[in-house]
């Protein structure tokens, strides 16, 4: 039907279809990605099966839908960048096994993350995303009194995260101690301080 986010009504009479799943936007970089993506989108369908494929061998999940989309039906990787960024906001189904040693996507998505807002305003919205994670591991953090940026480091300093789990929002990856969070360095590399400095993520350094 035409209020449908595939409206395909106009397939046998004009061989056509309309995609109306995006929100409305003024944004010339939604956009331009959004017709790209839909192009990709509509090539892959005739080219291959193997994405269906894919997709229908049993359940599987809007994470995992989006990961095989950005993995085999994209190839622009301008476009793969954008759409791995734009994920990272809704940790429901974005994919996560980005590192910091992929510094290319990894940077992307953190500059979306961060980009218009001053240093503290990004130390207070770490604060506030990580609150409610950091208490089910026994820290307590508090987000009233954060109104300077020594304030809002003393928080901080409470919990034990590496970056690229914040920047994946995978906020329950936080670690209870120094000890386990240099286990989670040596799983997946440490932080790229050199290239943080010409990044959003430079405030995170002293």
């Amino acid at each position: 039907g035409r209020r449908y986010k595939l409206n395909l009504r106009s397939l046998d009479k004009h061989n056509t279809v309309e995609f109306r799943q995006h929100s409305g936007t003024l944004n010339f970089i939604k956009i331009s990605f959004w017709i790209r993506l839909m192009i990709s989108f509509c090539n892959a369908a005739f080219e291959s099966s193997n994405v269906a494929d894919d997709i229908s061998e049993g359940k599987i999940s809007p994470k995992d839908v989006l990961d095989i989309l950005l993995r085999k039906v994209i190839k622009d990787g301008a476009l793969k960048d954008h759409f791995f960024a734009r994920a990272a906001f809704f940790p429901e189904v974005a994919p996560v096994d980005h590192s910091p040693n992929d510094q290319e996507s990894f940077f992307i998505r953190a500059n979306e993350m961060f980009k218009g807002i001053s240093k503290l305003e990004a130390m207070q919205r770490m604060i506030r995303s990580l609150k409610n994670s950091a208490a089910k591991k026994g820290m307590e953090m508090d987000d009233e009194d954060i109104g300077s940026i020594t304030k809002c480091r003393k928080q901080l300093a409470r919990v034990n995260i590496h970056i690229s789990d914040y920047v994946n929002r995978e906020f329950d990856k936080i670690c209870r101690d120094r000890v386990e969070l240099r286990k989670r360095v040596k799983q997946i590399g440490p932080f790229p301080r050199k290239k943080a400095k010409e990044s959003t993520l430079k405030f995170l350094l002293r």
